[in-house]
């Protein structure tokens, strides 16, 4: 007896009471997953969908935390699908007393991210810029959802797990402090107000608030030629739109596998993204606020890498020493340096959009000579490459 049977009969059953109508699964082979995911061929009549994905969780499968992003992004692809959004896999049914979620079949598609590593890939271009008016489109059909959606937790028993997004820096920031101190980086009084500020501003109510994904690097894109769609909302929540988009000025996804997107493409995506939240936000086309949100975003993800290098990392350089640092942290030391590039690349990406936009300046300069700061400790710091794909735009 395959160890999926009981799965298979349970999944079968509720497809066929949902459908209503008998049909029959057949697995097509398991997912690379922490839940258990299989890909089950559909037999059944004409109406019936050719495939689909069931996603369980069980409690083998991880702890309490693992069963919180399960059933969030759950009820993100049930508040998704409720609105006949095309921009994630649509939710066929869900049963809570399994954990089991019925989802569509996309495919075996390859993400937007392979599609960049690919040197000379012929749709990595249209794929990346994909990627703007579907956060657009996705931001616009949520903005003013927001009970919606926390009811649809809250029935659930979900919440959103806390993210980089989402994460509040003021929570934090007595290590941000800690980390220009111990670099000698002087921090002004307006400093401090104005990232306060920021934090209150991009996690408040205001007219660029919708579901985020706070996960959107291009790992998470499926391309599905010509368009793209989006997953793993287990972290989805609603804060500043403009936190899923900025990314791609910064290098994502914000892991090891960072890389750069060279300017003229961002300005492509950044352009797409806006027309389309536009259609639902009338804000978007305000360019003071724009603009001050795009590059506020901008330095939250910067001070959220400071105080992660600070944390995991700096903190033991300053206090025991290069050695014990390296093995505290436990990579190689090309990891190590990958890591250091990935923060600066952050940190010089938010100095270069401030710049450009004219914008925070209370945050700018402190900032800045942080970098200054990174240079001398580490001399062979720098950006992380561009996408092989895109290498030469």
């Amino acid at each position: 007896m395959s160890p999926h049977t009981a799965l298979l009969n349970l999944a079968q059953m509720r497809l066929s009471d949902a459908l209503e109508m008998d049909v029959t699964l057949h697995a097509n082979g398991a997912l690379d997953s922490q839940y258990t995911m299989l890909r089950c061929r559909v037999e059944g009549p004409g109406l019936a969908p050719e495939s689909v994905i069931l996603k369980q969780f069980t409690q083998t499968a991880g702890d309490a935390a693992a069963r919180l992003r399960f059933r969030n992004e759950w009820a993100a692809l049930e508040f998704l699908s409720a609105h006949g959004l095309q921009l994630s896999p649509t939710l066929l049914l869900g049963d809570p007393a399994s954990n089991l979620m019925i989802m569509e079949d996309l495919g075996q598609r390859p993400s937007v991210q392979d599609l960049l590593f690919e040197p000379n890939s012929p749709h990595a271009e249209e794929a990346l810029l994909s990627i703007g008016a579907c956060l657009g489109r996705l931001h616009a059909a949520t903005a003013g959802g927001e009970e919606e959606f926390a009811a649809i937790q809250a029935r659930l028993s979900a919440s959103a797990p806390t993210s980089d997004s989402s994460l509040d820096l003021r929570e934090r920031w007595q290590a941000i402090e800690e980390c220009f101190n111990a670099l000698d980086v002087k921090i002004p009084g307006d400093f401090t107000q104005a990232a306060y500020e920021m934090e209150a501003w991009l996690h408040g109510v205001h007219p660029l608030r919708a579901l985020t994904h706070c996960d959107a690097g291009v790992h998470n894109f499926l391309w599905i030629d010509p368009n793209v769609r989006l997953m793993d909302f287990e972290f989805a929540s609603y804060g500043c739109a403009l936190l899923d988009i900025v990314p791609a000025r910064l290098g994502f996804p914000p892991s090891f596998r960072s890389r750069r997107v060279p300017p003229q493409l961002v300005a492509q995506l950044e352009a797409s993204y806006r027309a389309e939240l536009g259609k639902a936000m009338p804000a978007a086309w305000e360019d003071d606020l724009f603009q001050n949100a795009l590059v506020e975003a901008c330095a939250h993800w910067a001070l959220s890498r400071i105080e992660g290098i600070w944390r995991n990392y700096l903190k033991i350089v300053v206090e025991e020493g290069e050695e014990r640092a390296r093995e505290t942290v436990g990579v190689s030391d090309e990891r190590l340096m990958v890591y250091r590039d990935k923060v600066y690349t952050y940190v010089s990406a938010f100095v270069s959009a401030a710049a450009e936009f004219e914008r925070a300046t209370a945050l700018r300069k402190p900032i800045k000579e942080l970098l200054g700061e990174f240079r001398k400790m580490w001399p062979d710091v720098g950006p992380v490459d561009i996408y092989p794909a895109l290498v030469g735009d």
